[in-house]
């Protein structure tokens, strides 16, 4: 990639502010993750979610600044673009004088700092699969070493202009495949190894559904869904009708699928859960992030009408054959729809903001190709080293938590807190 200095347009004031409130916004919505995650689960559980989450935020932070964002947006390191080399270690070479090649009109310490709040959010995501069940220290060593499995390569490939998927027409707007698809098969690969929970006739029943607090996740879960304009929004890196248009998009899509999983729950048994608009919701917004910058809001209504009902189908269908204890169905409401929305930009992204122009506007089949292949290399990649990862875990610093640890709660047993 070519130097700062050499890539900046000049700094704007306005892209500057814009993008400073967008970072903000994307920061808050990993805590609002773990208040979203701690209302889903059983209260002698609650704090301990919280703890994981806020804990992978700060290890987070430190690895991206450290050596992350090198990783990821630095010079390929060889002509293969498979991972960046070390120019930028702890934010080497960036200032709040000069620009990144990316974001030409703010200073390229803001660019990085925008996407710190991606990379650590990514990570805690897969949180959701093992919520109640995974030892803390475990859980120390999955946050330090995934991003450097499976985030920062994926990153710098599909993100970094040298990376080999991008170099080869992939495209993903604000990370469809490099953190929703990834996390969502991470959480099946998790769910695969780690065993289920615990099952009696008390807490775990299927009329007490570990819900203890519902209000509370609806509060952390309008609030990710709020972040959601910015974590989109901002990918633009400029305050203009790309982010307009992205904006929007991420509104109407997280309606429809909205829509979509309220009509097909309330088929299933006559009720209108308040959770399903917030799954319907989450699904839309991950089916829609990653062309939401490249397509128009009648096609984002149809790529979340679309996403929610594949998520909706994967909750009700194939989790319950697969036999899985997704905790928190991330494969569900990232995975399935990353992977619905990152297939749709090959098919409708349109201009004037898609790179690439898809199938049904003309532009044959060479961006959908581009976009199957890059997802079939995410799903490969995120799988396998995460099935790994929890394999040498298991073998090292142990996984699983006993029965009495689950009755007990992992409040009082890792954290020594109680929320109530």
């Amino acid at each position: 990639m070519e130097s700062c200095d050499s890539a900046c347009e000049g700094i704007e004031d306005s892209d500057t502010g814009f993008m400073v409130m967008a970072t903000t916004f994307v920061m808050l919505q990993t805590p609002a993750l773990g208040l979203c995650q701690a209302g889903l689960i059983r209260r002698k559980n609650a704090l301990s979610m919280l703890m994981q989450v806020l804990t992978g935020f700060v290890i987070g932070s430190m690895l991206w600044f450290s050596i992350g964002f090198s990783l990821v947006f630095g010079p390929s390191a060889g002509a293969l673009g498979l991972i960046g080399t070390l120019r930028h270690v702890g934010f080497a070479g960036l200032s709040t004088e000069c620009c990144y090649p990316l974001a030409t009109t703010i200073p390229s310490y803001l660019f990085a700092s925008f996407q710190m709040m991606f990379a650590v959010m990514t990570p805690v995501i897969v949180t959701g699969a093992w919520a109640e069940r995974m030892d803390f220290n475990a859980f120390l060593v999955f946050a330090a070493a995934w991003p450097f499995l499976v985030y920062y390569p994926l990153a710098h490939w599909v993100w970094n202009p040298a990376g080999w998927l991008a170099v080869h027409g992939a495209v993903d707007f604000a990370g469809g495949i490099t953190i929703h698809t990834a996390t969502g098969t991470a959480a099946l690969a998790v769910s695969l190894v780690l065993q289920g929970r615990s099952k009696d006739t008390g807490e775990h029943s299927e009329q007490a559904g570990g819900r203890h607090n519902i209000p509370l996740a609806v509060l952390g879960g309008v609030l990710i869904w709020g972040g959601w304009y910015s974590f989109n929004g901002g990918s633009a890196y400029k305050a203009n009708g790309q982010t307009a248009l992205a904006v929007l998009n991420t509104h109407m899509a997280a309606c429809a699928s909205s829509c979509a999983w309220l009509a097909l729950a309330f088929a299933r048994d006559r009720h209108w859960h308040l959770t399903e608009i917030m799954n319907g919701a989450f699904a839309g917004l991950a089916a829609v992030t990653p062309g939401s910058g490249f397509m128009s809001p009648r096609a984002a209504c149809l790529v979340g009408l679309a996403g929610g009902c594949v998520s909706y189908g994967w909750c009700a269908h194939i989790k319950p054959r697969l036999g899985i204890d997704d905790a928190l169905d991330v494969c569900a409401l990232q995975g399935m729809p990353g992977i619905v929305g990152s297939l749709a930009v090959g098919l409708v992204a349109a201009p004037p903001y898609a790179p690439h122009v898809g199938l049904l506007h003309g532009g044959g089949g060479a961006l959908l190709s581009a976009q199957a292949v890059a997802l079939a290399c995410a799903v490969s990649w995120a799988f396998g080293w995460t099935w790994l990862l929890m394999h040498v875990m298991r073998r090292t610093v142990g996984i699983d938590t006993t029965v009495d640890e689950e009755e007990q709660g992992l409040d009082i047993v890792q954290i020594g807190e109680q929320a109530y």
